[in-house]
Order: structure tokens, then C-alpha cells, then sequence
């Protein structure tokens, strides 16, 4: 989300000019931080933002503070103290530390501010009398919607300058925005200042009341029910924050306080609401008057939903059947513990239609009382589901899509009817046991459609009003399962594998297909491309289709080494290595990087495919099989889990 602001709060913004000359230090670079060292909680979200410093050389300027690579610095051009570097985060963000990496054996003394503006600073870490000579240096802290981070060094050891190789800042993440473009309405609005300004996304426009006397509201319908957990409103200025309330609804009509500072009078241009996680479709801000102000402006209105940081472990009660344990620090646990406590707050499971039949040979593996027992277990944690629909008796995915053999002879109609029957009855099933899904998947990875041949698009294009027909009947099924309050808790997700999805999703809306909310993608940087190319193709297709967007699946090896007798579905990730090594510390950095791409360009959330299904006998990925997955988990081939599995905390 960009937020610019013209005026005196950015002009610091500009007062920079590249300065010339300079001989950087020599510089001896560790290997690795100290023992003992802590990086706070969080993520690091500096990288790559707009940076500068009151003094820098030609070579090492501002911006290789903040680039992510650990071999470049920036380099104050002289060898005074006192030189000051910032980095403007461009939004506000709730720190939880910072961290620098000196790269360099020697002592540095500084303090670290924080700002909303870049003219009013507060200090939140002072290390002016540091004598510690390691290079990694961090320190933690709590900061509520800052927006500006400065570091000014205030001593050094002799010999060195001002300088360092880059500079972290840490943050708890405030979840995905879910205002952003949605209805809203207002009591009044000025001219040019009306009620959309605060949900289009920036700050460069304000929704601004009547200029009367009493109070005012906003109001956002979110279009859907979110599980809500906090809200932010961006002042115009800070003058105007204002005493407010915040309330939540289902329906619009009954309303209940989610936060309340009707005494506000603090003077910052950012306020920042946690509360407790609720359910609601609408929001509204309420402004309470200010005896003798004038009635506020507000730039924009954020309302946050929890990011999803999902797995996908349908195996699980199949391994844990066949004698799989898992172990964290050397204690037993049971695996959805270990991943709860680790961040996860979402899991996704597969639904087959008779798994005994050929080829899967597999009598009660994700079948429909298997899944309801893994529904009983996932909400029991208090984690929320995702159910994927594949219609199949087996795998479906791009290439494979087969219809499931008790529905083999019927037409074309009659399949979209069973479909609909099936997928109603899934979810009665499922609702009368008080274990209704978050999120429903209509279809696995069906970028040539589903239930071939009559639903295969990509050899006979003839077959789009039959695989629309599919969808549709899946759609319709889980609806007419569900009360009209029910129907706006659960997401509707399609699932489409890799990049270019857009001809698939305009033939499916040309075709008809329009009631689901959610744009699944499966996303194997070695199958589907690099990050950056799932950066940007998020928010085109949120911007495009006006759907939210997931990662549905995607994973990364952390070996190559085989622990069954059955090949491993992923054996190499060619140049992909260079960047990821085949390592726990590689697979630990491909998640990150995919949880940080996919919410940081809007995505609603990602899973990680299978993190537990190790090599056990029995636990294949067909009956008398091995399964493939074990050097693609989150966990050894003894089940202990790998330090990857802590990158959920981070986001």
C-alpha cells in the first residue's frame, strides 16, 4: 500500500544530495553471530526501502544499508560521529526491534528512534555506552504504527567511521488489510472528501465529514465475514486525531464496541487498535466531538484479518495410524500442537470420494469420515479449516482429473448434479458435527478443468460449459448446505497451478462462474517461477477480479536423500539452489521469503504442502507405496522438526 503525503511531513523526504569522496574501513566479515545473540520477534520488513543518512559515500551509499545483501554498506565520508541513517517504511508498523550488522570486530555506540512523521522522534534503544565488540548488534522494543526508524552513532571504536553493512527493522505483522476497496458509506462528507477516500488504498486522498457540530461515522462493508483483530486510522494530520469508537457487525444492523477511546487526546497521526478476534462483516468508526474542533479527516480506514499461515496435512492421521511420531527439542508432541505453537493458524485437508478404488488402493484415507475426524482434531486446536474438494477418487491435479468410479456413466448433467448432491451432503456432514469449514475448495489445481473428459478444457474447448457446470454445482452445493448467516463465514476458493491464470479465470466468468471470493494458486518457485513473479502477479489479480488471493500450496527440500523405496516426486530445483540450498536453513529461507512475498503484495495467506508426511511403512502416497514427500517436510526422517518450522512465528 503506497501512502505519500505532500507537505512539511516529507520534506526531509528530500533533502539529500549525493556526497562524493571516501575510503571505506577495511572491513573483516564473520561467518556467523555470536551465541547468545537474539534477533527480536518479528520479521524484518526494511528491506529494500527507501533509505538516507546526513552523509554517504559515491560507492556506499544510503541505500546498501537496508538492500538485504550482508557484502554491501553504507559508509558515512568521514570519520566524525554523530552521522544518522533512516529508513521511511512507507507504512505504519507495530516494531518489535531492530538489528545491525556492522560486519566488523569492533565496539559502536548509538541510539535508535522511531517516528510517525520524520519530525517527531522518540528514542526506543540507547547503546551509547556499548562496549560490545561483536558485529551483530540487536536490540528489541516495543514501537506501536511507526512508520520512520533512524540510527544516529554516537561513538565507535578508534579506526572505524560511521558505517555498516545493513540495518534490520523487526516487526509482529498487523495481518492483510481487508478494507481496502470495499463499500463504504459515511453520515456526511464534504465536497471531494467523500467516504471511499478512507479504503482506496492511500493517503493521498481523505474522507472529511460536514464541518457540523456532533458526531460522525464511518462505515465499511467488508462484503464477507472476516475474523477481525484490529483496525488503524490514518489521520490527515496529527492535530485531528480524534476521541473514537469502533464497532463490528454481522448484519449491519446490531452492533457491538470493539475498542473505544472516547477520551482520546493524544496527538499522533496514526492510532492503532488491538482487540480481541471477532467476527464481522461490518465496521464502523464512530467520532466522537471534541468541544471547540472542527470535525476530523481521516486518510484512511484499515480494518485486519489474521494473515493465514496455513499447512496443508491430510497424511496426518494416516501416519499417525501407521506408528508416525513427532518430536520437538526431543519431547513428544502431537504434530498440529507443534505447529499451532510454532504460528500455524490454518490447515488445509484433501477430500477424496472412494479412495479404495484403483489406483489409490487406499480404504479410508481422506474419505469423508476421514476428513471429519481430522475436522474434529483441527478445530479442537482451535486452528481453522480448509477443505479441498478434489472429485476424484484419487490425486487430481493438472494433469490428472478423474472422474470418481461410481460416477463414471453419467452425462454431462447428471455429473453437475452429483457434484452439487455430493458436495451438500459434505457439508451437512461436516456442519452436524459442529465442524463447519473456513474455506471450501471447489477442485484441485483444475487449470484444464475437472472430471474428464466431458470437464477437460485444454483438448476439447468445447467442454467450458461442462466444467463450468461442475463448478457452479460444487458452488451451489456448499450454499444450499448453509443458512444465509452461515454462507457469509466460509470462503469459496478456485485452484489454479503456476502463472497465467487469467485465461482460465475469464473463461471461467464468461461461462457463468462468478459466487467464490478466493483465487487459490499452487506456487513451487521450481515448477512455477520466482518469487518476484508471484509478487506481482497477486495484486494483478486482485486488482483484475476483485477475489483475495492464497497461496494454496507450495514447499521447498530440505535433502535430497531418499528414506523409503519409492522415488522422490522433486530430486532437483536446479539454479533455484544457489539462491535456497538444499538445506533446513535453505527451506527455512524459502518460507520465509514466500510468507513475506505473498502478504507484502496482499495475499490473504500460504500453506506449506504436507510438512509432515516423513517415510513411514504404510503412509504411502498410494497403497503399497512409498510416499515421495519425506525430503520435502518440515520434519527429519524421524520425525524431529526442523528449524523451519519457527518461520511461522515471524509473520
Amino acid at each position: 500500500m503506497e501512502r505519500r503525503k505532500c507537505g512539511a511531513r516529507l520534506a526531509l523526504m528530500v533533502m539529500l544530495a549525493l556526497i562524493v569522496g571516501g575510503l571505506l574501513p577495511s572491513v573483516i566479515r564473520p561467518q556467523t553471530a555470536s551465541a547468545g545473540i537474539t534477533e527480536p520477534a518479528g520479521n524484518n520488513i526494511a528491506v529494500g526501502h527507501p533509505a538516507m543518512a546526513d552523509s554517504q559515500q559515491v560507492s556506499q551509499p544510503a541505500s546498501s544499508g537496508d538492500d538485504g545483501d550482508a557484502s554491501t554498506f553504507w559508509c558515512a565520508n568521514d570519520g566524525n560521529t554523530g552521522h544518522w541513517w533512516m529508513v521511511d517504511l512507507q507504512t505504519y508498523n507495530n516494531l518489535t526491534g531492530a538489528g545491525i550488522d556492522f560486519g566488523v570486530n569492533a565496539y559502536y555506540q548509538y541510539i535508535i528512534q522511531v517516528s510517525q512523521d520524520a519530525i517527531h522522534w522518540r528514542v526506543v534503544a540507547n547503546q551509547t555506552s556499548n562496549t560490545d565488540t561483536n558485529p551483530y548488534q540487536y536490540d528489541a522494543f516495543t514501537a506501536v504504527a511507526q512508520r520512520y526508524v533512524r540510527i544516529t552513532i554516537t561513538g565507535m571504536q578508534a579506526g572505524q567511521w560511521a558505517c555498516f553493512a545493513e540495518f534490520k527493522v523487526y516487526a509482529i505483522s498487523q495481518g492483510e488489510n481487508v478494507a481496502v476497496n470495499k463499500i463504504a458509506t459515511a453520515d456526511s462528507s464534504q465536497s471531494g472528501e467523500q467516504a471511499s477516500n478512507a479504503v482506496d488504498g492511500t493517503v493521498d486522498s481523505s474522507w472529511c465529514p460536514a464541518a457540523t457540530p456532533g458526531n460522525h461515522w464511518l462505515q465499511v462493508d467488508l462484503q464477507y465475514v472476516y475474523n477481525l483483530t484490529g483496525a488503524e486510522v490514518i489521520w490527515a494530520s496529527a492535530a485531528q486525531n480524534s476521541p473514537s469508537i469502533i464497532e463490528t457487525s454481522l448484519d449491519g444492523i446490531h452492533w457491538q464496541p470493539a475498542w473505544l477511546e472516547p477520551q482520546n487526546t493524544h496527538s499522533r497521526q496514526v492510532s492503532y487498535d488491538v482487540f480481541p478476534q471477532v467476527s464481522a462483516r461490518y465496521v464502523r468508526l464512530i467520532l466522537t466531538a471534541r468541544p471547540g474542533a472542527s470535525a476530523p479527516c481521516v486518510d484512511e480506514f484499515e480494518v485486519f484479518q489474521p494473515f493465514m499461515k496455513g499447512v496443508d496435512v491430510s497424511t496426518l492421521l494416516l501416519m499417525e495410524e501407521n506408528g508416525a511420531v513427532y518430536y520437538e527439542n526431543g519431547v513428544r508432541k502431537n504434530f498440529l500442537q507443534i505447529l499451532k505453537e510454532n504460528g500455524v493458524n490454518y490447515v488445509r485437508v484433501r477430500l477424496w470420494v472412494n479412495p479404495a478404488n484403483p489406483p489409490q488402493d487406499q480404504p479410508g484415507v481422506d474419505d469423508l469420515p476421514y476428513v471429519m475426524a481430522m475436522a474434529r482434531q483441527i478445530k479442537a486446536f482451535g486452528l481453522q479449516f480448509y477443505l479441498d474438494f478434489h472429485y476424484s477418487d484419487t490425486w487430481a491435479d493438472p494433469g490428472h482429473q478423474t472422474v470418481p468410479a461410481a460416477w463414471a456413466n453419467e452425462t454431462p448433467s447428471q455429473l453437475a448434479q452429483t457434484v452439487h448432491d455430493y458436495t451438500e451432503h459434505v457439508i451437512v456432514q461436516l456442519k452436524s458435527q459442529g465442524t463447519l469449514p473456513d474455506m471450501v475448495q471447489i477442485g484441485n489445481e483444475i487449470n484444464c478443468g475437472m472430471l474428464w473428459p466431458t470437464g477437460d478444457i485444454c483438448t476439447n474447448s468445447a467442454n467450458w460449459a461442462n466444467f463450468a457446470s461442475y463448478v457452479n454445482a460444487g458452488i451451489a452445493g456448499v450454499n444450499d448446505a448453509l443458512s444465509p448467516q452461515e454462507r457469509e463465514h466460509i470462503r469459496i476458493a478456485l485452484h489454479y497451478a503456476g502463472n497465467y491464470p487469467q485465461w482460465w479465470l475469464n473463461g471461467l466468468i464468461s461461462n457463468g462462474v462468478t459466487g467464490f471470493d478466493t483465487i487459490a494458486l499452487s506456487w513451487y518457485i521450481f515448477w512455477h517461477g520466482g518469487l518476484s513473479t508471484l509478487g506481482q502477479l497477486i495484486p494483478s489479480l486482485k486488482a483484475q477480479y476483485g477475489r483475495d488471493v492464497i497461496v494454496a500450496e507450495y514447499a521447498y527440500p530440505w535433502t535430497f536423500q531418499n528414506f523409503d523405496s519409492t522415488a522422490n516426486s522433486v530430486t532437483s530445483v536446479g539454479s533455484w539452489s544457489n539462491y535456497y540450498p538444499v538445506s533446513p536453513l535453505g527451506q527455512q529461507q524459502l518460507i520465509e521469503d514466500e510468507l513475506s512475498t505473498v502478504k507484502d503484495t496482499g495475499g490473504l495467506g500460504a500453506f506449506y504442502w504436507e510438512p509432515g508426511w516423513y517415510a513411514v511403512p504404510g503412509a504411502g502416497w498410494i497403497g503399497g507405496q512409498g510416499d515421495g514427500w519425506e525430503n520435502m517436510t518440515q520434519v527429519d526422517q524421524y520425525g524431529n522438526v526442523l528449524k523451519s518450522v519457527s518461520a511461522y512465528s515471524r509473520y
